[in-house]
């Protein structure tokens, strides 16, 4: 009998015991999963992924290993900090390796007492004891558990046929991280490096992989080769000396470049250093003070990226001056960020709590603020820097992000919402996606949800979804599910049973729902009787005609009543049907498809108007055309709470004082005007015949009022009050913004009142609204446009005509410019 025969038999013995020990692992990480909120179906697949016991192994004899254990487990209030099983596995690592080793070392005492020589047994046991079987584990794992059997476990890989495949493997990365990419000295010397120092295989391996199958057509050998190898070797020896070089109080740039490049290597976990790590190290020296030239100096001289064969030259130069680079552009990063904290942080409510700065830190996130630095503005101005709250705080909110980004981005598997729990289950379509797919509903109906996926009512909803679909779902795993998935469960200050009342309160709102006293026929003859009552009103304000275009007009006004009280689309498609087949004697499918089309229009109108509404403020940038107009519609909007015609050609005559060009306002208002989306409305024609050409007659009678304006005459002892009657008269008698124009108009008024120039533009710095929130700098200016506009004026301003906005054709037109 050979040896391996004698070693496996030896094996054999302890079979038992052996997959007993498996099992049990198994097992006990299934528990300790479980009782960290990890849901079963994902602690299934994790089993099933990882677990030497179901490799090999049928999909029903899987099934029925993972069902023999306990799954009845009360999950704790904690989070889990981990889902990966090998994470779990440590803890019974010790326990598994005395288990091992004890039985490895029993069959060595035998097989020697047998007369095999011990290194032929160490031999056999490091190529297959079952350990490396049955459980993956890493290299530091194996280096341990060899060295408990006293075998020192150094040997070097010399397949040459894996050494081609990880060649080329290498290559082929190398391939798609660098366009046009081309094959030299340098890329086959990292490769080489790699293969030696990081993934342990032989010198003379490498080198007969590099002597017979480099694929540099262009090398030259066997001197290509041989200066490969001497690289490998030296830079080896650098790594040594730097690895094994510990310094712990350094005392100059030079020892603290070499503690930082082995912290560096240990937080990171790998074995050799890139540029990118080094612009970190150099990063931290000079954030230490080190002075440029210095760190330079030190770079050239001990950094193992620098020696790489083939780097080039200018190399250390380029990583400081980056390295430089980033340090500036951090505080100016700095300094946005402290800028929007101070902006931010008067929107709090008094006496905020944990919530509130994760709301915060939310926001800035979102408005483009670094979490690190979030984490930094926090400890200066809320929290102590001695503890990590700040740092919870904004990484809950890194979280919360994560979460919703996570249901907004979410891709619904096909025919979900037709399947059953069971049919769920057989397709091992996870219970997370399931709760997506309800909040994702939402969001397809009503847009703006997107705004509010941290509110409870969210999770309620979409708990209410799960439990009128499934009713047999288990409300443990569901509230597993909403602990995981939730937007506003990542949140501090959440309960850790916030799941459990999410889930008291849906079935609180099933229940009233199912004895809601209400038939359903009752509630759709409500419906049809509201309805009718809104074609009505609006058959009222059309004229009262009775033609198909003003039916159609009535209709979509109504179903668009209806989408912005939430009924839902099929209950208003159905009702426009029904009151359809009353008006003809068209069939159900005829009538049907009037009624999509009336809802796909109401859809349209409301999603304009909704984009209008949620427009972000552009004042402090430079508007797009597009943003101009949403901007302005939505001032009008919210002081009369509708949209209309008269609103679009006050939109479009704004424009058009603002200079921008009739086509371009042609074609904003057919990309974002929600009445461009009614029938007939839509067209370039119309849009310049109803719109623009309103707009234009506008113009012009509300620049004939402030010519008009321009030779008023108030009166009043206080310049102060002098300038707010003034004011106050233009904006209740002009429908134009209240600009330079309007301003300098005023100012004038005042000069032939009587007062002085500087008095006036005192008054004017201190009242007018334009020069809210401006620093004094720019306030300055603005009076002094305002003074040479006035001193080219004429004295009485009698015959000024302020037909445009732009200051060099307004109040110092040329008679030859008016003639124009």
């Amino acid at each position: 009998m050979t040896l391996l025969k004698d070693y496996l038999n030896q094996w054999a013995t302890f079979e038992d015991e052996r997959l007993y020990l498996l099992k049990k692992l198994d097992s006990s990480i299934m528990k300790t999963m479980l009782k960290n909120n990890i849901p079963l179906d994902e602690v299934k697949k994790s089993i099933r992924d990882n677990s030497s016991l179901c490799k090999g192994k049928s999909f029903i004899a899987i099934k029925k290993y993972i069902d023999s254990f306990e799954h009845d487990i009360q999950p704790s209030e904690t989070k889990p900090t981990t889902r990966d099983y090998n994470d779990y596995k440590q803890k019974y690592m010790p326990r598994i390796f005395d288990f091992y080793v004890q039985k490895e070392t029993k069959i060595m005492q035998i097989l020697q007492q047998k007369g095999y020589k011990l290194t032929d047994i160490k031999d056999i046991i490091v190529e297959n004891t079952p350990l490396l079987k049955d459980i993956d584990i890493n290299l530091s794992e194996k280096l341990t558990y060899f060295s408990k059997l006293n075998i020192n476990y150094t040997k070097k890989i010399t397949d040459i046929n894996k050494a081609k495949e990880i060649y080329m493997i290498e290559l082929n990365n190398l391939k798609l991280r660098h366009t046009n990419f081309k094959l030299n000295l340098y890329y086959d010397a990292k490769i080489a490096f790699s293969m030696y120092y990081e993934k342990n295989y032989d010198l003379s391996t490498i080198e007969e992989l590099l002597a017979k199958y480099t694929q540099n057509s262009h090398a030259k050998q066997p001197e290509y080769t041989n200066a490969i190898i001497n690289f490998v070797k030296e830079h080896t020896h650098l790594y040594h000396q730097l690895t094994n070089t510990n310094i712990i109080k350094p005392q100059n740039t030079k020892e603290k470049y070499i503690k930082y490049l082995n912290e560096y290597l240990k937080n990171t976990l790998t074995k050799s250093l890139t540029p990118l790590g080094e612009k970190q190290i150099i990063k931290r020296l000079l954030s230490e003070g080190a002075d440029n030239t210095e760190v330079l100096n030190v770079i050239k001289a001990f950094s193992p990226v620098v020696r790489e064969i083939g780097r080039k030259k200018n190399y250390a130069d380029t990583i400081v001056n980056l390295a430089s680079e980033d340090i500036l552009k951090a505080k100016e990063h700095l300094t946005k960020v402290e800028n929007i904290f101070k902006e931010k942080i008067k929107q709090l409510p008094q006496n905020p709590d944990n919530l509130a700065y994760a709301l915060l830190a939310k926001e800035m996130i979102l408005a483009g603020c670094y979490p690190e630095y979030v984490v930094k503005i926090f400890n200066e101005k809320i929290y102590s820097s001695k503890d990590k709250t700040a740092y919870y705080i904004v990484k809950s909110a890194q979280n919360n992000i994560k979460a919703e980004r996570e249901i907004t981005e979410f891709i619904c598997p096909d025919n979900l919402s037709n399947m059953t729990l069971e049919q769920i289950n057989n397709k091992h379509i996870s219970l997370k996606d399931v709760y997506k797919y309800a909040i994702k509903e939402r969001i397809l109906s009503y847009p703006n949800t997107k705004l509010n996926l941290s509110d409870e009512y969210i999770d309620i909803d979409a708990s209410i979804k799960l439990l009128n679909r499934y009713p047999g779902i288990n409300k443990n795993e569901l509230a597993h599910i909403i602990r995981e998935t939730s937007a506003r469960m990542q949140l501090p200050e959440i309960p850790q049973d916030y799941p459990k009342l999410v889930i008291e309160k849906a079935a609180k709102k099933l229940a009233e729902v199912f004895h809601y006293n209400k038939t359903q026929e009752e509630q759709k003859k409500e419906l049809k009787e509201d309805y009718q009552l809104e074609v009505a009103i609006n058959d009222a304000t059309i004229n009262n005609t009775d033609n198909d275009e003003e039916y159609i007009k009535c209709d979509y006004r109504a179903a668009l009543s209806f989408i912005k009280k939430g009924i839902e689309e099929n209950d208003i498609k159905n009702i426009i049907a029904e009151e359809q087949s009353t008006r003809n004697n068209k069939d159900a499918l005829e009538n049907f498809k009037y009624a999509e089309y009336i809802t796909s229009i109401a859809k349209k109108i409301n999603t304009r108007q909704l984009n209008i509404i949620n427009v972000l403020d552009t004042k402090n940038n430079r508007p797009t055309v597009e943003n101009m107009y949403k901007t302005h519609m939505k001032e009008l909007y919210q002081k009369t709470n509708l949209f209309n015609q008269d609103m679009e050609i006050n939109a479009a005559m704004y424009m058009l004082y603002k200079d921008i060009k009739k086509e371009d306002i042609a074609l904003t208002l057919t990309k974002y005007s929600p009445h461009a989306v009614e029938p007939n409305h839509s067209s370039l024609s119309y849009i310049n015949k109803a719109i623009i050409y309103n707009a234009q007659q506008k113009l012009t009678v509300e620049l004939e009022k402030r010519r008009e304006f321009a030779k008023k005459t108030l009166v009043d002892k206080d310049i102060n009050n002098l300038y707010s009657k003034y004011y106050s008269d233009y904006k209740e008698n002009i429908d134009l913004p209240f600009d330079m124009i309007a301003d300098t108009i005023i100012a004038a008024n005042i000069l032939k009142a009587g007062f002085k120039l500087k008095d006036t533009l005192d008054a004017i710095a201190s009242q007018s609204p334009n020069l809210t929130n401006i620093s004094n700098e720019n306030i300055s200016k603005y009076g002094q446009q305002i003074e040479i506009i006035l001193n080219k004026l004429t004295n009485t301003l009698n015959d000024t005509k302020v037909q445009k906005h732009n200051l060099a054709h307004t109040l110092t037109l040329t008679n030859e410019q008016e003639a124009n």
